[in-house]
């Protein structure tokens, strides 16, 4: 079981994967000012639960590539800056992991 954090300030809201509806475990519709860089859009915030049979890394590399498939370009972003879509593995099962990307 893993937890997935979901940020958006950048672009249609309109546009993010939403699957119909809140996935079970979904705590969505947050809306937060934004941190660091406090000149840009508040962002929408949710935590997604997810059941996978992906190992942490395999599963951080689909949601790096869900956050490229909806425009996010990290190499273009200023730190803290708005994004298209923000998607962090935030826990998994008990595995505990300290890695740059």
């Amino acid at each position: 079981m893993s937890a997935t954090s979901v940020r958006h300030s950048k672009g249609d809201r309109r546009n993010l994967p939403h699957g119909g509806g809140s996935p079970a475990g979904a705590i969505v519709g947050l809306h937060d000012a934004p941190w660091g860089d406090e000149q840009q859009a508040r962002f929408v915030n949710a935590c997604i639960e997810i059941e996978t049979g992906l190992a942490p890394l395999a599963l951080l590399k689909v949601l790096q590539r869900v956050e490229q498939a909806f425009g996010r370009e990290r190499s273009k972003q200023r730190p803290w800056g708005p994004r298209t879509l923000d998607l962090d593995l935030i826990a998994y099962d008990d595995v505990a992991m300290d890695l740059p990307n």
